[in-house]
């Protein structure tokens, strides 16, 4: 992270029970926080103010996610299924990241696959369609990657 530029930035956690970093966090499971700098959203409460009025649009430096985008739109966790859900949720993502944002996210690795209604695995077919073709850094372990997602 001491390469990423993110001191004075505001960032978002995404499915995070136990927020670290983040002003607002998005779960699908209420967060009950007493902490000032700790905030909430719903899923759907997000989207609603994105599509109302882009309050959030293009508002974070960066967002986090580990373990959670894999789950979206396979009912585990109270989402509608989707069978393209984690693409959406990615796709939030970008809107509400600044021009030159950074997305850290933390997915399961390996020969593609799903685990109904568990998780996906990402692979060659379905890690490119996930970063829509967009240059990353893959960090595998210790070692980082430069990766062309498409």
């Amino acid at each position: 992270m001491k390469n990423y530029p993110l001191n004075g930035t505001m960032g978002m956690v995404i499915g995070s029970l136990s927020p670290w970093v983040e002003v607002i966090t998005q779960e699908y499971k209420k967060i009950i926080s007493k902490h000032p700098k700790i905030g909430y959203l719903h899923p759907i409460e997000l989207l609603a103010i994105l599509f109302k009025n882009f309050r959030y649009q293009g508002q974070f430096g960066f967002v986090a996610s580990f373990s959670s985008i894999e789950h979206s739109g396979l009912g585990r966790y109270g989402d509608a299924l989707d069978p393209i859900g984690d693409f959406r949720e990615l796709q939030k993502v970008r809107c509400l990241l600044k021009d030159g944002g950074y997305a850290f996210i933390g997915i399961p690795s390996g020969a593609d696959g799903i685990m109904f209604n568990a998780h996906r695995i990402y692979g060659r077919a379905r890690l490119p369609l996930l970063f829509d073709g967009k240059l990353i850094s893959l960090f595998n372990r210790s070692v980082k990657i430069a990766y062309f997602a498409c």
